[in-house]
């Protein structure tokens, strides 16, 4: 049973407020923390909250919790990860501390249901059908949570039980509905197609949510550079943005992949397993050509702990987090807005958007066509009539 501490602290500069110390990366968690106007202290390790109500703490931390008085300056998340229909989380009474826990505790759920064996005859089917490695991650990722949750293992599992994973998804965890659909494409796979027990039934799939891309303004773009003071993370935003790369595809440059005459970059492999290439800025050209006469670089441009790897696609998103957050600029974005960015201010320059399709490396015009609904173009242009009939 895994348990989060909250800490309430009173200080000079604000109102009493919540700390939650860093425990294990849970992307969704952060999501939320953020959306209820948390931010991450990085000295510290822990994220900040200002002083919230039970409802809005129940529908960050979905599990069974327990609020103590602020006196005691503690409150505890018990429950986090629960079975999601089962009924042995139940509420647990006030407590004192952590070391005053009840003895009604709820009983730890047992866990790996999906065992080795399993992983084993799926990760050879997904090898097999050449699926790519983060593609493999998340196919064993939601297979194992959703055993554990059933508390059962594959061969007992049967509709009703991805039924009722799938709503809980939605109803609990408030996942969107491409992570549901992801979901069901894991349990489809390997029900259907390897233990070829045709459980999950799909008359049709959630409807994605339309949400338009978070895109950063031009004078926020060079903000946001201007802040970040380490040359190779300021190199690495700049690739982001300048040539429209995805995250992962930015982590992954080699020095062989930057055309320096041809101004092009190479992107091997990216989503779809494609290549391509894009532009190459000539102000990221002349930096990266700066930055190698003062660094050395091994077998990638940003290399992680280690010169024989490249830095995770998680280090390059709490670099933008912090730059963002020490720019202030208050768009909740991620550093996926970067490319975002690349492709609509493109479009506002006249460049066709053909062009940029191929420049992101989009299989479907319809996927780059939404980038003309925040691109502001002669539409946006219109006074509004609230203006017209004021000037008149």
């Amino acid at each position: 049973m895994d348990v989060v501490y909250l800490f309430y602290e009173r200080s000079r500069f604000a109102d009493t407020r919540i700390r939650i110390p860093f425990y294990g990366y849970d992307k969704f968690l952060f999501m939320r923390i953020i959306k209820n106007g948390g931010y991450w202290d990085a000295p510290r390790r822990l994220f900040i909250l200002p002083h919230l109500q039970t409802p809005v703490l129940n529908s960050i931390f979905t599990g069974v919790y327990v609020k103590v008085k602020e006196a005691l300056g503690l409150a505890a998340v018990y429950g986090f990860f629960a079975n999601p229909w089962t009924q042995e989380t139940t509420a647990l009474a006030s407590v004192a501390s952590p070391a005053d826990a009840p003895t009604n505790a709820p009983v730890k759920l047992q866990e790996n249901f999906f065992s080795d064996e399993w992983r084993k005859k799926l990760n050879e089917a997904l090898h097999f059908r050449k699926y790519s490695p983060k593609t493999r991650k998340m196919y064993l990722h939601y297979n194992t949570k959703f055993c554990d949750a059933a508390q059962k293992p594959p061969s007992d599992v049967n509709a009703g039980d991805v039924k009722r994973y799938i709503a809980y998804l939605d109803e609990k965890l408030e996942r969107s509905a491409a992570t549901m659909n992801l979901a069901i494409s894991a349990l489809k796979f390997f029900y259907n197609d390897v233990m070829k027990k045709p459980i999950v039934q799909e008359p049709s799939r959630s409807r994605q949510d339309k949400r338009l891309p978070v895109v950063l303004s031009k004078t926020e773009i060079q903000s946001l550079l201007s802040a970040e003071t380490n040359p190779k993370h300021k190199l690495l935003l700049m690739f982001c943005y300048s040539s429209g790369l995805r995250v992962s595809e930015a982590v992954a440059l080699k020095m062989e992949d930057i055309d320096f005459t041809r101004r092009t970059v190479f992107v091997r492999m990216g989503k779809g397993r494609k290549d391509r290439y894009t532009v190459l800025s000539e102000i990221a050209a002349e930096y990266l050509s700066r930055y190698c006469t003062f660094f050395h670089i091994g077998n990638w441009i940003f290399s992680g702990q280690s010169a024989d790897e490249h830095l995770s696609v998680r280090s390059a998103e709490r670099i933008f987090e912090q730059a963002l957050y020490s720019t202030g600029i208050g768009k909740k974005a991620s550093i996926h807005s970067l490319r975002h960015s690349f492709a609509t201010h493109l479009l506002e320059s006249g460049v066709d958007i053909r062009y940029i399709q191929d420049l992101l490396g989009h299989a479907s015009i319809r996927t780059t066509e939404r980038y003309t609904h925040v691109a502001k173009h002669h539409a946006l242009k219109i006074q509004s009539p609230l203006d017209i009939s004021h000037t008149d």
